[in-house]
């Protein structure tokens, strides 16, 4: 127990680090470590999500959502090395757009994950209950 709880304080340690130094990177506004920053951790939070993904009982649909947010986060980190190859080279990552497409992704991604999440939700509800809380919730919404 004791050697994992190492590897577990080692892993959190370095991921602590390389959010806290793009923090401190962005107080700064420095560009060039954002940009080097950024995906990096993009990358380490889909990593994390996805390894959450392999442990979960993935006979929940529910656990798909952690693979959506991987995706999204994986999504992101791409967009933003594209965004920094094309800002140290020199050229306007802004007007590109293979990186709008990219920057879509994770959207997308997060989109899915709510329309599985609700999926599973309502599923397991009674129809006549969905339809009364749909109905509720709509006249509050109204008021």
């Amino acid at each position: 127990m004791a050697v994992k709880s190492k590897g577990f304080l080692r892993k959190t340690a370095v991921l602590s680090v390389l959010l806290a130094a793009y923090f401190i990177a962005s107080l700064f506004r420095s560009e060039v470590w954002g940009n080097i920053l950024s995906p990096l951790n993009a990358f380490a939070a889909g990593g994390i999500l996805y390894f959450a993904y392999l442990r979960s009982d993935r006979s929940v649909k529910v656990s798909m959502t952690l693979m959506m947010y991987s995706f999204a986060c994986i999504a992101w980190g791409f967009a933003d090395t594209l965004w920094a190859i094309m800002s140290l080279i020199g050229t306007p990552p802004e007007d590109s757009p293979i990186i709008w497409i990219l920057y879509i992704l994770p959207n997308l991604f997060l989109f899915a994950s709510l329309v599985i999440f609700a999926i599973e939700q309502f599923a397991k509800w009674d129809f006549v209950q969905s339809i009364i809380d749909f109905t509720v919730s709509s006249f509050m919404t109204f008021v």
